[in-house]
């Protein structure tokens, strides 16, 4: 089991009305001693076998980026095989009913921690601040002692039964606005002309897919040498599956598609009765833009959607449901477990399909 590790209130300062501020820190360091120390870590680490396919993607250390950081992988990684790769996780929330007055005022965002050495479904820490702090006081000053600690553990790594092991932050991630925060792009994406931190898009030709490789190369030249910056972010701060897809492309193409189903075509209505009315799916507003579920709602009614409807559809043929049955094979395709090379061509192919003919209709 874990031992309790206390979290530190950190003082930040004082706000307009002079109220002393703060945030609240579990000790990276300590956390780690703890888990290396834990049954849990030996048995997981142990057990878990690295000898895969170089063709096959089961983790982040399969990816290029994992390959080609030199921490990770080069010299340190030679002389500490052991080293550790972390994980944050940023999101805020509501911690009361967010209405009237009440609506962003107590609204908490919180940091979590992972570490990719364990096995995918054991990976979680959380540094929780009033975001309206973060706001004033910055990244810096909030997260001032999580930073120094992260330093000391790249540079002298932490002692473990007699072992120093040493671990690197490998990614940030989290929802667009924290991460473009964290990575010092725009934050705001309703006016901003250029919004993206992978490609240099631009609002009025949202989105051309045959301009994304052009832009993503442009992009790069233009971060490290028009905007002086030392490094490209971007790789440290990749998207994340709950806001981009499940509550982003998934629910709005999801309930455009319902709408043409049962609006337009008037296919069918579907009640729930008896036990299944209790874990129903999020209704969906006739005159909303998207689903109102949250992220695995969405995603299960997609899974499920094939099921729930398949017999009721009258055209199989139609392009609308070509649509939803391809929409669901990207989503499976990228939540797989483990998916190989030749997959991600296919992927990449369906996706580039998806697109042109959404924007045909």
């Amino acid at each position: 089991m874990f031992k309790y590790i206390e979290p530190k209130k950190v003082k930040l300062g004082n706000d307009e009305n002079m109220t002393e501020r703060f945030a609240y820190y579990v000790p990276v360091t300590q956390t780690l001693n703890s888990l290396l120390e834990s049954d849990i870590w030996k048995n997981s680490v142990s057990q878990q076998s690295r000898e895969t396919n170089p063709d096959d993607f089961c983790d982040i250390s399969d990816g290029q980026n994992s390959k080609s950081n030199q921490f990770f992988m080069g010299f340190s990684f030679l002389s500490n095989p052991g080293c550790l790769k972390l994980i944050l996780y940023q999101d805020a929330f509501e911690i009361v009913n967010p209405l009237g007055s009440a609506k962003k005022k107590h609204k908490v965002i919180a940091v979590y921690l992972s570490v990719a050495n364990l096995p995918a479904h054991m990976r979680s820490n959380t540094v929780p601040c009033l975001i309206n702090d973060l706001k004033q006081f910055g990244s810096a000053k909030v997260f001032s002692e999580m930073l120094e600690d992260l330093k000391n553990l790249e540079k002298n790594g932490i002692t473990v039964g007699g072992e120093t092991v040493k671990g690197a932050l490998y990614c940030i991630a989290g929802d667009n606005l924290g991460s473009h925060s964290i990575g010092g792009f725009t934050e705001n994406f309703s006016r901003s002309v250029y919004f993206c931190r992978y490609c240099e898009i631009t609002r009025p030709s949202l989105r051309m897919i045959q301009m994304f490789v052009v832009h993503s190369v442009l992009l790069k030249v233009m971060i490290l040498q028009f905007y002086k910056l030392k490094t490209d972010k971007a790789p440290g701060l990749p998207p994340c599956l709950g806001h981009d897809i499940f509550e982003g492309v998934l629910s709005y193409d999801v309930a455009l598609y319902l709408k043409y189903f049962i609006k337009k075509n008037k296919w069918f209505t579907y009640s729930y009765k008896g036990s299944d009315a209790l874990t129903k799916p999020s209704a969906v507003n006739s005159e909303g833009s998207k689903l109102s579920g949250q992220a695995i709602q969405n995603w299960n009614l997609l899974r499920l959607l094939p099921v729930l409807i398949g017999d009721k559809v009258q055209n199989p043929e139609d392009d609308v449901w070509q649509l939803t049955l391809q929409l669901k094979d990207i989503v499976d395709m990228i939540c797989a477990q483990n998916i190989s090379l030749s997959q991600v061509a296919y992927l990449d192919i369906i996706i580039q399909e998806s697109v042109y003919f959404l924007r045909l209709h």
